[in-house]
């Protein structure tokens, strides 16, 4: 049964410290923007080429990859980005 979370979750060395629930329930609390077809595609171009540097064993750098955008598509980049980067890394 997923955890629910709690009013003030506290923060030890122990990842378990961490009272609140799975990720899952914390997905509402991030606001989905509607792209537009050129966003989408800027995106996906972007994506690419931080895909291809990882896999080069490149070092990445996520604010140059994020400040050529514009700012109102920068949360969308950056999860996609960090997606990428957990799914390499993981």
């Amino acid at each position: 049964m997923p955890r629910k979370l709690v009013s003030s979750p506290r923060v030890g060395n122990d990842p378990s410290d961490l009272e609140c629930c799975d990720a899952m329930s914390l997905r509402w609390e991030v606001p989905q923007t509607m792209l537009s077809t050129d966003a989408a595609r800027r995106i996906d171009a972007i994506c690419d080429r931080f895909e291809q540097q990882l896999q080069e064993g490149e070092a990445v750098n996520l604010s140059s990859y994020l400040e050529p955008l514009a700012e109102d598509l920068r949360p969308a980049l950056l999860r996609q980005l960090l997606l990428l980067q957990w799914d390499h890394d993981g």
